[in-house]
């Protein structure tokens, strides 16, 4: 089978001026428009204005470990990050999509490479396969290209940049 990777940029389903950071706006437009291509699809994103901040500033990008006297800091931050899923999945389900949440944090480390990549790619086409669309959240830049040789997806799409609301996104049947 195919796969078709979806990534929605942080940044576009968050709006740092908005209380819980969430772009519902974006988020549901994307989420009608992805329905006709769901079928096949894996679709990941990131943290946007709720977790890339904290990251920079606590220097997790870079060691992928924080420091013992911001532990605190840290499991505020997952809250968010997890909240943020959460609001994601929900979208996707209101458009009819059958996503489930799947926490691919689990499945890589620092770099981004992917540790268990036989547990998660059975994982993931047990769950594709079944008719769902596993949903998952990113931290580090690059993992979308961690998904292209493990899974041999016929297509990737990484959609990152905040189109007006109105405006079409790009066809991802063509």
């Amino acid at each position: 089978m195919k796969y078709h990777l979806i990534k929605l940029g942080g940044s576009i389903i968050t709006d740092p001026v908005l209380k819980d950071f969430f772009n519902k706006k974006n988020t549901s437009r994307l989420a009608g428009e992805l329905y006709p291509f769901h079928q096949g699809c894996i679709i990941i994103h990131g943290t946007g204005h709720i977790g890339k901040p904290p990251a920079i500033k606590y220097h997790y990008l870079e060691s992928g470990i924080i420091d013992k006297k911001d532990h605190l800091i840290a499991l505020s931050i997952k809250d968010s990050i997890l909240q943020l899923h959460q609001l994601v999945v929900r979208e996707l389900l209101k458009a009819k999509i059958p996503a489930i949440p799947m926490d691919i944090l689990h499945f890589s480390g620092v770099s981004a490479s992917i540790k268990n990549d036989a547990l998660l790619k059975n994982k993931i086409r047990q769950l594709v396969g079944n008719g769902l669309v596993p949903v998952g959240i990113i931290l580090a830049p690059g993992i979308l290209n961690q998904f292209h040789e493990p899974l041999r997806h016929s297509r990737a799409v990484d959609v990152v940049e905040a189109l007006p609301v109105g405006t079409p996104s790009r066809n991802l049947a063509g």
